[in-house]
């Protein structure tokens, strides 16, 4: 039999989520029950990893905003949890953010019931993704930019402020980056990531450090000074 996380019958859930830490797994999901003006908010819950059994139910709020909470991912630091989403409450339904919250599972605290803003940088920034270093967090999206999609990065602490990197742009190229993918391997933080710099989609990958600073940043200046000598 498969296991039901959460099977709320007033309306959908969608976009999950789930990682093990502080003794337990926490699965999130975007939740549409609350209807209008909230249309859909993220919710958790906890599956214990002995028995498969689901401990909150059909679910804990973590945030609930007017309008629209999207697609939420999840990174662990060793003692707690980083959730992140996009978010269109502060522009009533227009562009769309990347917010936050951090909680401990073991037990159940949330540490930020109102939110963090983890990037406002005025485009519409979308699908964030979490690793984390023990000492941090390392975040990557996805931000429209003027002729197509980027992919940016921002470093987040574990007091949940803006770190280093700060919602930086990672390629140049006037094509597309999308659907960017993290990793940590104890040392060092492995992106990986769709690219159409040469026209159609390949997969490109950066390292960072855990401070934030790209590994590979020579390489990725050689390719920018050809780019640019071709213009």
């Amino acid at each position: 039999p498969t296991i039901a996380i959460c099977t709320e019958p007033t309306d959908y859930q969608e976009n999950p989520d789930v990682l093990f830490g502080n003794g337990t797994y926490l699965v999130v999901w975007s939740d549409w029950r609350n209807g209008f003006p909230a249309f859909n908010d993220i919710y958790a819950n906890r599956v214990n990893p002995a028995t498969g059994i689901p401990q909150d139910g059909n679910g804990l709020l973590v945030h609930a905003h007017d309008y629209q909470q999207y697609s939420p991912a999840l990174g662990f630091d060793g003692s707690q949890f980083l959730v992140a989403w996009f978010d269109n409450f502060t522009t009533s339904g227009g562009i769309y953010d990347i917010w936050g919250a951090r909680l401990t599972a073991s037990p159940y605290s949330l540490s930020d019931p109102l939110g963090l803003q983890l990037a406002t940088s005025g485009v519409t920034k979308y699908s964030p993704r979490l690793a984390s270093s023990g000492a941090g967090f390392l975040m990557a999206y996805e931000a429209q930019a003027p002729e197509s999609l980027k992919v940016r990065i921002a470093g987040v602490t574990q007091s949940g402020a803006l770190g280093v990197p700060n919602d930086t742009v990672l390629g140049r190229s006037a094509n597309a980056q999308q659907s960017p993918a993290l990793a940590f391997d104890g040392q060092n933080h492995f992106m990986v990531w769709e690219d159409a710099r040469n026209g159609s989609f390949d997969i490109y990958g950066q390292r960072f450090r855990p401070d934030g600073t790209m590994i590979d940043l020579a390489r990725e200046k050689e390719r920018l000074g050809r780019e640019l000598a071709k213009q």
